[in-house]
């Protein structure tokens, strides 16, 4: 299995560029937030060091089980929030002059997220490695503004754009988390999580854990449970923040279509859907908040079982 969604060309591109030996210091990551960046750049970080040139497939040679198994292969990744100068002078910079093994899958790989978000200081503090880091090291810098990326960053760097998601792309990523919530695949599952991402609803990315919890109590419901109603109802009744909210309706209204669409014995699941797709076009706008969360509770009634015949939807 592939574990990176869509972004052929991209894979391509790098798939081509290890079997040429053309392996650029440094790659500048572009796109619309939430498609994957990072993880793009930890799988390709793999790819690279694989010894069985699966390229981005799930692979079992010593150094990818070693990496799916959370081993030290010489990747640093710097989230946003703790890129600083002094990040910069701590860590990247030393790391990024590591000295590697000189055989074909030893890499060092730099991940730093969101390089559009550093302050000239920062930034400036990097140029010399991002220029020349040491032998066998490759940094990845992402971001989601190329436009605000200082000049002195894109000039060092190989620029290369990704493409949004497809629908088709995040209908498998959801199908992957929930085949995968049965199992114990933790590394999949954590992997899946962080790069959670609904582009049906508009390209808003949804906690995973509130996504995780929603579709459980949906299941309840949807199985006839009756504390399923109730779960909901506290879930909601202390809820004051108007993002969370949304993102309870996006999982509820995904995890609905989902079970339709499997032929569930339930003739009222896609009127209850519509109910919720109506409330989440509500939210773009300036909502009362608790108004739009009696009128979810209140279309729940809606939800109750009504055998038909499988297979007539």
């Amino acid at each position: 299995m592939n574990l990176v969604v869509g972004h052929q060309n991209t894979k391509s591109l790098f798939v081509r560029a290890k079997e040429n030996n053309r392996i650029a210091h440094c790659y500048l990551l572009h796109g619309k937030e939430s498609i994957g960046k990072i993880l793009f750049a930890m799988e390709t970080g793999r790819m690279l060091r694989c010894t069985n040139k699966s390229n981005y497939n799930n692979c079992n040679c010593q150094s990818c089980s070693q990496y799916n198994n959370g081993g030290e292969l010489q990747t640093t990744l710097i989230r946003q929030e703790n890129l600083s100068i002094r990040t910069v002078k701590e860590e990247i910079n030393p790391n990024a002059q590591l000295a590697v093994a000189h055989n074909n899958n030893s890499w060092n790989i730099i991940i730093i997220e969101n390089i559009h978000l550093a302050n000239n200081e920062t930034a400036n503090a990097m140029l010399k490695t991002l220029e020349e880091p040491g032998e066998r090291t490759v940094i990845f810098l992402t971001t989601s503004s190329l436009s605000d990326v200082l000049p002195t960053i894109i000039s060092r760097s190989t620029v290369v754009p990704m493409q949004p998601l497809t629908h088709d792309n995040v209908n498998e990523i959801y199908k992957r988390i929930d085949q995968d919530s049965n199992s114990d695949s933790q590394p999949l599952k954590q992997k899946l999580r962080d790069e959670l991402y609904d582009g049906t609803i508009g390209a808003q990315k949804i906690d995973a854990n509130i996504y995780f919890q929603t579709c459980e109590i949906v299941d309840n419901i949807l199985n006839g449970k009756p504390e399923g109603v109730q779960e909901m109802l506290n879930m909601l009744w202390k809820l004051d923040d108007k993002l969370t909210f949304r993102h309870i309706c996006t999982a509820t209204y995904k995890k609905c279509l989902d079970n339709y669409y499997k032929n569930m014995e339930y003739t009222n699941i896609i009127t209850f859907a519509d109910h919720i797709l109506e409330i989440l076009k509500r939210c773009d706008y300036n909502i009362n908040l608790e108004t739009v969360k009696l009128d979810f509770l209140s279309k729940l009634a809606t939800l109750t079982p009504t055998p038909t015949q499988t297979g007539t939807h």
